[in-house]
């Protein structure tokens, strides 16, 4: 039962994994930043829902800041 379950969840994310891929081979930001090493499809796309649009941050402190990866702007 616990196989059965578990080769489900690995085909479904199989399938998710490719219905992101393809998705990411039609937005014009998320193929420039795939191209970096180590970010997927998958980190990538929550970068482009998060930040939206990066002319909200006059820095790219600010940025990383709302990102949780440097201590808060004050």
């Amino acid at each position: 039962m616990l196989r059965t379950a578990y080769a489900t969840l690995c085909n479904l994310g199989a399938e998710l994994d490719a219905k992101i891929r393809k998705q990411a081979n039609q937005h014009r930001a998320e193929k420039r930043l795939i191209t970096k090493p180590r970010d997927g499809p998958v980190v990538v796309f929550n970068f482009i829902v998060l930040v939206d649009d990066p002319s909200w941050f006059r820095t790219t402190s600010n940025m990383g800041a709302l990102l949780g990866l440097t201590p808060r702007r004050h």
